[in-house]
């Protein structure tokens, strides 16, 4: 569940700290699938480049996206007219 959780926290804070806020949060177990998928819709459909820089490790912010692509098994994102939806999975323990 901690795993979970972090997923989550950190799909939130990157549509919040960098698409305007979250428009709504989706956290569902697929039907025939042992993973719980997490999706974030945001209004901003223009992806932001990652950063590939190495971080600094004092810093609080640059690693939302490696953390997310740590734990879970897949992640994505899908776009569309006027809003983007950033989703991962994570498996069902």
């Amino acid at each position: 569940m901690a795993d979970t959780e972090l997923l989550t926290t950190e799909l939130v804070t990157n549509a919040h700290e960098h698409a305007d806020g979250v428009t709504e949060l989706r956290v569902s177990v697929p039907t025939g699938r042992d993973v719980v998928r997490v999706e974030v819709d945001d209004h901003r459909p223009q992806l932001r480049p990652r950063r590939v820089a190495k971080q600094d490790p004092a810093s609080a912010h640059g690693r939302g996206l490696a953390l997310v692509e740590a734990i879970s098994t897949q992640w994505g994102v899908d776009t569309g007219a006027g809003y983007k939806t950033v989703w991962a999975e994570i498996p069902v323990l």
